[in-house]
C-alpha cells in the first residue's frame, strides 16, 4: 500500500492541480452525448449552462476525492499546520461516511482490505475525469434532462438499429425477448427504446410511464436522476435461424429529471458550490453557521450529477469473467438518507450517496483552507461541527 509523505514537489503539484481545475472549466459535452434540439427525445435545452456548471463541480468533487485519500496518508510531522488538519479532517470523514479506521497514517489491518476498495473505486473515478474512460465503457455515455423513451411489452417485435422491425430469414418478426432474452426477467424487467440511441435499455417494471415519477425503494420522494447500464454485445442465432441476429452495443445512459435543476425547491436551494461558498461566506462573516446547519440542506444540485456517475464508471457487465480491478465494487443505492448513510459503516463504499456527501463535507472544509478562508469545522455528523470536535 502506498504512503505518501510531504515533499515541496508535491505540493507543488497539488497547487497546479487545483489552480487549473479552477480556470480551465469542464462542459458536459466533453464527457456525455447530449442533445440541446428541442426536437429530441430527453432533450437538455433547457439545462445547457446548468449542466456545464454541473459537470465543472463534479471535476471539483472528483478532485477533491483524490486529494482526502492522499492527505490521509500523510505523516503529520512532515505536514505544517494547515495540512496537518487537512490530513486529520480527511481520516475523520473516512471514517464518518466509510467506517475506515486509521492508525496513524494507515487504515487498521481490520479496515485495510475496505481501505483498499474504496481508493480503487475513487481512483476509478478520477480516471474517468482525467481520461473520459471506465472499465465498462463500449461508446460514450448518454446524458438524457426528461423521459427519453417509448416502454414496450416483451413480446413486442423487436427493433432494429434503423428503428425498423427485426425478422429472420422466414420472414417471422423477433420478439424483444427472443434477441434480449439474458435481459428478460418477467415482472421484474421491461424494454424501453431509446430514439437517441437507436437501442433498448431495461429498467425495473415499477418504473411508471414517466421515469422521472419513479419512487425507488427506500426513498421518500421522486428521483432526481438515475444511470442505466448498457448492453453488452452479442451474436446470437435466433430460434434456430440461419441468419444470426447481431446486437448493437449499448452505452451508459444518465437521466438528470427537470426536478435535479428545480430551483425553487426549498430543500435544493444551491444550484452548484460556488453558490455553496458563497452562502457559508456569508452564514461566516455574519457569525451564522452553527451546528444548525445541515450537510443534506447546503448540497448543491450539481451533486446529483456526482452521485449518477458513481454508477456509472463502476458498472460490470454480466460477461462471465472479471473485467474490473480485483477488490473494486460496483457502488449502488443502500439509502440515500443522511443519518443512515453515516450508519452504514464500512457498507457506504458500496453506496453512491456515501461518496457525494463525503466528498462535499471535504470540499467544504479544504477548499476554504486553499483560498485562505479557512471555516473552523466541517459535516462530521448531520450538522456543521466546529473544528474542537476533533
Amino acid at each position: 500500500m502506498l504512503r505518501f509523505k510531504l515533499q515541496d514537489a508535491l505540493l507543488l503539484w497539488l497547487a497546479g492541480l487545483f489552480l487549473a481545475s479552477q480556470i480551465v472549466l469542464a462542459t458536459i459535452d466533453d464527457y456525455f452525448k447530449v442533445s440541446f434540439s428541442e426536437s429530441v427525445t430527453g432533450t437538455c435545452a433547457a439545462y445547457d449552462s446548468d449542466l456545464d456548471t454541473f459537470m465543472d463541480d463534479v471535476v471539483t468533487l472528483a478532485e477533491y476525492a483524490s486529494e482526502a485519500v492522499k492527505y490521509a496518508q500523510m505523516e503529520l510531522d512532515q505536514l505544517s499546520a494547515e495540512d496537518e488538519k487537512k490530513a486529520l479532517v480527511a481520516r475523520k470523514l473516512f471514517t464518518a461516511y466509510f467506517g475506515i479506521e486509521f492508525d496513524g497514517s494507515a487504515p487498521t489491518e481490520a479496515t485495510e482490505d475496505d481501505w483498499d476498495t474504496l481508493t480503487t473505486n475513487i481512483e476509478t473515478y478520477e480516471t474517468y475525469i482525467e481520461t473520459k474512460d471506465y472499465p465498462t465503457k463500449k461508446n460514450s455515455p448518454h446524458l438524457f434532462c426528461k423521459s427519453y423513451g417509448q416502454w414496450f411489452q416483451w413480446s413486442a417485435q423487436a427493433l432494429g438499429s434503423d428503428g425498423k422491425g427485426l425478422s429472420d430469414t422466414d420472414g417471422n418478426g423477433l420478439s424483444i425477448s427472443d434477441i434480449y432474452s439474458y435481459e428478460y426477467t418477467e415482472g421484474k424487467t421491461n424494454p424501453y427504446w431509446v430514439p437517441a440511441m437507436n437501442n433498448y435499455i431495461f429498467m425495473p417494471s415499477a418504473v411508471p410511464d414517466d421515469v422521472c415519477d419513479y419512487i425507488p425503494p427506500k426513498s421518500e420522494g421522486k428521483i432526481l436522476g438515475l444511470c442505466v447500464q448498457g448492453n453488452k454485445q452479442q451474436i446470437e442465432a435466433v430460434d434456430g435461424s440461419d441468419t444470426p441476429v447481431k446486437e448493437l452495443s449499448s452505452p451508459e445512459n444518465v437521466l438528470l429529471c427537470p426536478s435535479a435543476f428545480d430551483d425553487s425547491n426549498p430543500l435544493q436551494p444551491y444550484n452548484s458550490l460556488d453558490d455553496v461558498e458563497s452562502a457559508a461566506t456569508e452564514a461566516i462573516e455574519g457569525d451564522g453557521l452553527g451546528g444548525g446547519v445541515q450537510l443534506s440542506v447546503i448540497l448543491p444540485r450539481s451533486a446529483s450529477l456526482y452521485h449518477e456517475i458513481w454508477h456509472m464508471v463502476t458498472f460490470w457487465y454480466d460477461s462471465g469473467k472479471e473485467i474490473r480491478d480485483a477488490g473494486s465494487e460496483f457502488v449502488g443505492d443502500v439509502t440515500y438518507d443522511l443519518g443512515e448513510v453515516l450508519n452504514l459503516g464500512t457498507e457506504g463504499i458500496v453506496n453512491a450517496q456515501s461518496y457525494m456527501y463525503f466528498a462535499v463535507a471535504y470540499w467544504f472544509y479544504a477548499s476554504r483552507t486553499d483560498w485562505g478562508t479557512e471555516v473552523a469545522g466541517t459535516f462530521f455528523t448531520e450538522t456543521f461541527e466546529p473544528w474542537t470536535y476533533i
